[in-house]
């Protein structure tokens, strides 16, 4: 438990800054999604 506490500490400030300042990969994702689909659809034709 004292490990699990001591990481804690350690990114503490990280973790609120992740709910704070919310951010997502979700867009890129998305579009890294697409580029790949396209891609298929070239190879089909």
């Amino acid at each position: 438990m004292t490990k699990a506490r001591r990481t804690i500490q350690k990114v503490y400030i990280e973790i609120l800054n992740n709910f704070k300042y919310v951010s997502s990969n979700v867009p890129i994702e998305g579009m890294k999604n697409k580029i790949k689909v396209i891609k298929r659809m070239g190879r089909l034709s």
